[in-house]
């Protein structure tokens, strides 16, 4: 394709030199999913609230529920491989609010993402339905077109304080009783995910995400996870996490970081430390195997407090993973760790479920974050894929409005 992109280019310009100037169309870039596929890893899920992620995709982007009467309108793309049309939800929730209760996935499999219904973890989001993101709360410019974020936000209006993940009150059920907590974070609809990897095969995680009010709760998570929507034990979960929480050793800076959660941990390496760098390490991890606690963090592991960061999962599902990441304007990315997968019992091989969850953790525990786009693929993109499609990010200059 790109030789015969070349040989069509070579004769406009011959055109041109012989005729006088030629009005010519800029040919389609290839969208990170049209990477992903040509190097045989195609997107098995892939999300966007700002731009189509193939070049051919034509379809709605989210579903946007407006507060005023609940009627409800898909946020579709200007073109064909183009930009969100935020005018159209400018139109539909002038003089009242919107909040998205549908995210499409563009892939094809129709994994579609929607609020998480409550979970059987009494610890965490075990009496309420998760909220949908407000629509209009994360306003940015994405190749100089007006778009929208997903915000969100860990005690949303009317929900209660956090009780997400591993807190003060984590053993307690009155706690949880008398303080509820809705949070905000949507799953598949707690089914297997169609296409997507399940056990020990491989699979690969990009999103794009933002890193200037990431929270320190656990957890804010994209990825594979548990179909029920509770811990089912270590390896049920193979999801890319962004956040300031630690679970064992913290790395350099204050956050937040690129880590895997794999379940019973977010990881950013497989390497034990003698001692617990967090009271988290007791749980889970690799503790329960004898082998140390779980896991350290390298100098390596660097923060990325910037407003639109890439961050990247690659889990070959069998005993190894990699982290990388950089700021989104930034073509080149850097390697945070790619080597063994923790030592304790489940993580090899993963033992994947397939649901698919956005801005929590396994257990449905949420905190804050953003997030503006990611794909889930089928196998483990090569380097080459990873480049361009980090390459193609930058160039689409995301910036706050």
């Amino acid at each position: 394709m790109r030789l015969i992109r070349g040989v069509v280019t070579a004769l406009l310009v011959l055109m041109i030199g012989a005729f006088g100037t030629v009005a010519v169309a800029a040919p389609t870039a290839q969208s990170p999913c049209d990477v992903y596929a040509e190097a045989g890893t195609a997107c098995v899920a892939a999300y966007s609230s700002a731009r189509a992620l193939f070049a051919s995709y034509d379809g709605a982007l989210y579903q946007v529920r407006r507060s005023s009467d609940g009627e409800v309108t898909d946020i579709g793309v200007t073109e064909p491989g183009g930009y969100a049309d935020a005018s159209a939800q400018d139109r539909f929730c002038a003089d009242t609010s919107c909040v998205v209760a549908t995210i499409y996935d563009q892939s094809g499999q129709h994994n579609d993402l929607v609020p998480q219904a409550p979970t059987t973890a009494v610890y965490s989001n075990f009496f309420y339905t998760h909220e949908g993101v407000d629509a209009s709360a994360l306003p940015i410019t994405v190749n100089g077109r007006p778009a929208y974020g997903f915000k969100f936000v860990d005690a949303p209006p009317g929900g209660g304080p956090s009780i997400g993940g591993l807190h003060a009150c984590v053993t307690s059920l009155a706690c949880t009783a008398l303080t509820g907590h809705r949070g905000q974070a949507y799953n598949n609809g707690n089914r297997r995910a169609n296409g997507i990897a399940v056990d020990g095969q491989p699979e690969g995680i990009y999103g794009v995400f933002g890193g200037t009010r990431s929270g320190s709760d656990c957890c804010f998570g994209f990825g594979n996870s548990e179909i029920s929507g509770t811990d089912t034990g270590n390896g049920h979960m193979d999801t890319l996490n962004f956040s300031r929480a630690c679970w064992n050793a913290c790395g350099p800076g204050n956050g937040p970081w690129v880590q895997a959660d794999l379940e019973n941990g977010m990881f950013m390496t497989g390497q034990t430390t003698e001692q617990p760098q967090n009271y988290s390490a007791y749980v889970g991890g690799s503790y329960l195997s004898g082998n140390g606690f779980c896991c350290a963090a390298t100098e390596a592991n660097t923060a990325l407090p910037y407003p639109f960061v890439t961050a990247i999962l690659e889990s070959p599902g069998t005993g190894t993973f990699a982290l990388k990441g950089t700021p989104s304007d930034t073509p080149t990315l850097r390697t945070f760790y790619n080597g063994p997968t923790p030592p304790g019992p489940g993580y090899a091989p993963l033992h994947k479920e397939g649901g698919i969850i956005l801005g929590s953790g396994g257990d449905q525990g949420t905190t804050d974050g953003d997030f503006f786009e990611g794909a889930i693929t089928f196998g483990v993109p090569p380097a080459a894929a990873q480049a361009t499609v980090q390459a193609d990010i930058a160039n689409q200059h995301y910036t706050m409005r």
